[in-house]
């Protein structure tokens, strides 16, 4: 579906009233997270297994270290009934502690909250 360095991970579809969007991630495994790593978004008029179907890719959330949270990943993307136009995109993330062992890390999860088209939106 998508080529090996991309990082691709986790290409979520949602149905939507004018087609179909997606949310995906972008997975470092390195120390230093390249710019393109974090959460995207994209659309398609039918879902597609050709990636370039999918147009308008925008990134939503870089993979920086929030405290709490960096290097997302695993996205789901839901819409609010209420407010059009709004979309939430939890996740899954990590942060390192100072713990000693084979894994000094601790999952997190969160959620996004975007008010219109997250092509209009600057990454987070």
């Amino acid at each position: 579906f998508a080529p090996e360095e991309m990082k691709m991970f986790d290409f979520a579809v949602t149905p939507t009233a004018g087609g179909y969007e997606a949310v995906f991630s972008r997975v470092s495994l390195g120390p230093e997270a390249p710019a393109s790593a974090g959460l995207w978004w994209c659309r398609a008029d039918v879902p597609s297994a050709n990636l370039a179907d999918w147009r308008d890719p925008v990134q939503i959330m870089t993979a920086a270290d929030r405290g709490w949270h960096s290097g997302p990943w695993k996205p789901c993307l839901r819409f609010d009934d209420r407010i059009p136009g709004r979309r939430f995109v939890f996740f899954d993330g990590t942060y390192k502690t100072d713990a000693p062992g084979p894994f000094p890390f601790v999952f997190t999860v969160g959620c996004l909250e975007i008010d219109g088209t997250p092509g209009d939106k600057h990454p987070a």
